[in-house]
C-alpha cells in the first residue's frame, strides 16, 4: 500500500507542477487547502483499494510436508497466497 501511495503522490506532484508551469493562471485558482486534502484522501483510498486483494487471499499454512510421514513440517509455516489457490481462482 505504501508503494502505491508513494507512486500516486509523485504523480500528483508531477501533475501539479505541470499545471503550474503550463497554465500558471489556472494553477493559482485551483490551489487550495481543501483541494490538497481531497487529493491526499483520494490517493490513500485508491492505494488501500489496490492493496486489498492480497490480505483477502492470504492464508497461514504449512508449505512443506515430511516425505515419509506426510505430516507438515513445523518450521515451514508461512503466511502467503497458497500455491494451489491460483488454479482455483482461474478455474
Amino acid at each position: 500500500m505504501t508503494s502505491s501511495v508513494s507512486c500516486l503522490t509523485i504523480t500528483a506532484f508531477t501533475l501539479e507542477r505541470y499545471v503550474a508551469i503550463c497554465h500558471p493562471l489556472r494553477a493559482q485558482t485551483m490551489s487550495s487547502l481543501h483541494r490538497a486534502v481531497k487529493t491526499i484522501v483520494v490517493i490513500w483510498v485508491v492505494s488501500c483499494a489496490a492493496a486489498l486483494p492480497y490480505p483477502i487471499h492470504t492464508r497461514i499454512y504449512y508449505y512443506v510436508q515430511h516425505p515419509v510421514t506426510l505430516q507438515p513440517v513445523q518450521d515451514s509455516l508461512i503466511c502467503n497466497i497458497e500455491v494451489g489457490a491460483a488454479d482455483v481462482i482461474t478455474s
